[in-house]
């Protein structure tokens, strides 16, 4: 999972502990979310959204979510929509 983004979250709406971070991965394929999200929640992470897809981002749009101990909140998604590109080296 190399591509990543962060936003700001919340717009000011922010829970007490939250940092109004959203980081986001992008994963190479469905199980790749399903094993990142697998391990967020072993390591003490809380749920916000199983893995699953969610169509109203766009057709192939497949993440999880999850909120880690300092208020951040995390995205792992897939986007068979979209494929990145390959680079070698």
């Amino acid at each position: 999972m190399a591509s990543r983004w962060a936003r700001a979250y919340g717009c000011g709406a922010r829970q007490p502990g939250e940092t109004g971070l959203y980081v986001g991965f992008v994963a190479d394929d469905h199980a790749a979310v399903d094993a990142a999200y697998a391990a967020a929640i072993n390591a003490g992470g809380t749920n916000e959204g199983e893995p699953a897809v969610r169509s109203y981002f766009g057709s192939g749009y497949y993440a999880a979510n999850v909120g880690d101990f300092d208020g951040n909140h995390l995205e792992i998604v897939n986007k068979s929509f979209n494929p990145r590109s390959r680079h070698t080296a």
